[in-house]
């Protein structure tokens, strides 16, 4: 007695689109940011980092006196003129930490 095979459905997937992330750039330490009294930045997540446990001291130190280090340090060097934008934007390390966070969205992180 022959036994009828099983009926194969096909599923279909549904397919969702993936945003497409950049990656992360990671830059050489002669290209680094060295930041007033504490560490070496090479990525946004370092700057980050920094932005989250940094005195008052060492931001007004890269925001205040000769332009916005952060900003320029980001658009120069790690590509990002819309983390840049929002990085001269921001007034207090808070909003800083924001523009970073928001901007880390759009890596492969």
């Amino acid at each position: 007695m022959l036994k009828a095979k099983p009926k194969i459905t096909k599923i279909k997937k549904a397919v969702t689109k993936k945003a497409t992330k950049k990656s992360l750039p990671i830059v050489e330490s002669h290209v680094a940011f060295w930041s007033y009294q504490g560490p070496v930045l090479r990525s946004l997540i370092d700057l980050g980092k920094f932005l989250a446990i940094a005195t008052d001291e060492q931001f007004s130190y890269h925001t205040k006196r000769d332009g916005n280090d952060f900003a320029r340090w980001t658009k120069d060097v790690l590509q990002d003129a819309t983390c840049a934008t929002a990085l001269e934007k921001a007034k207090t390390k808070s909003a800083a930490l924001s523009a970073v966070r928001l901007a880390l969205t759009r890596y492969n992180v």
